[in-house]
């Protein structure tokens, strides 16, 4: 029997296929995937390219169970959009959630505990007790609502303050000056038109959160300071999550996302902030991938247990 798990976010798209009767695990990446960005026709498309690559010549129809879960489906109509795109792929038995509520799974399975995550955009997700299935989420309103902390926060900083430095210092810092060479430019005001001609917007201005944070490990000032900033504003979504939570303190905590994983300087800030502020948390670490545990809970769903041995290999799966 196959299984499929899906993760579509806003930087990629990562599936994997799990055939339970011959043990094997096959893992893909494609483009990202978040609804409520790129509509229905081009999350489709993207998707429809991923499972080619993924399923080769195994019909959709033919998979016991899929779970997929997709960014931007935390609202009614971009998830139904979202289940009428996978529906019309040929997919009959399928769960559908959020990419965080996965995300969310993947560290703390069925037990209460905080996920906040920062990659293109930032969300915060909340089990409130053990064991119940609804699960909140904090934030998560998209670039032009929120997304404070997020790679978009950074660049968008980053980028406002390349205009500015322009059109009011007589020499560029070190910073904007490479800033302009990351996006491939002589003056910040190109910026403008590489922004606004863009089909995502979001990704071209969080595309430079990864320079922004090896800037600040190199001690650039402006750097650090869109660094702290991002941390200050991580810190204040994970102080809403954890209001709603009825155990603790201490707080069961995971940081998840490019930009909170251990080798980045938001992390370590995120942590001495929390503790300066006099936050009691206990943080937890992502045991799989998420598409990973999307392709055990889609065995589940299908009342299939797994072997141990190819859980294990799931476990330990990689991009």
């Amino acid at each position: 029997m196959h299984f499929i798990g899906i993760e579509s976010g806003g930087t990629r798209t990562t599936g994997v296929l799990v055939d339970s009767s011959k043990e094997n695990i096959l893992v893909k990446q494609g483009k990202p995937g978040n609804i409520a960005v790129l509509g229905k026709s081009a999350f489709q498309k993207n998707l429809r390219l991923l499972l080619m690559d993924l399923l080769r010549n195994i019909s959709p129809d033919k998979v016991a169970w899929a779970t997929f879960g997709i960014a931007g489906t935390g609202r009614g109509a971009e998830r139904s959009l979202a289940e009428e795109a996978i529906a019309e792929l040929g997919f009959h038995s399928f769960t559908l959630v959020t990419d965080g509520e996965l995300l969310f799974h993947s560290v703390f399975g069925e037990n209460a505990g905080v996920l906040i995550c920062a990659g293109t955009g930032s969300v915060g997700i909340v089990r409130f007790a053990h064991g119940e299935n609804k699960l909140a989420q904090v934030g998560g309103w998209g670039y032009l609502l929120g997304d404070e902390g997020s790679g978009f926060y950074m660049g968008q900083q980053a980028i406002r303050q390349a205009l500015i430095e322009e059109n009011t210092a007589g020499e560029l810092s070190a910073f904007t000056r490479e800033m302009l060479s990351f996006y491939q430019v002589q003056h910040a005001s190109e910026l403008v038109s590489l922004v606004h001609v863009s089909p995502n917007p979001q990704n071209v201005i969080a595309g430079c959160a990864e320079l922004i944070c090896r800037l600040a490990d190199d001690g650039d000032s402006q750097a650090v300071e869109i660094v702290n900033e991002a941390a200050r504003a991580l810190v204040q979504l994970a102080e809403q999550a954890v209001m709603q939570l009825r155990e603790g303190p201490p707080y069961k905590v995971s940081l998840a996302g490019g930009l909170l994983s251990p080798k980045s300087p938001i992390h370590e800030r995120f942590k001495n902030l929390a503790q300066d502020w006099g936050h009691e948390f206990i943080y937890y670490q992502q045991r799989n991938i998420p598409a990973a545990t999307a392709a055990m809970l889609a065995a589940e769903r299908a009342n299939v247990a797994l072997s141990d041995a190819l859980r294990e290999r799931l476990e330990k799966t990689t991009y």
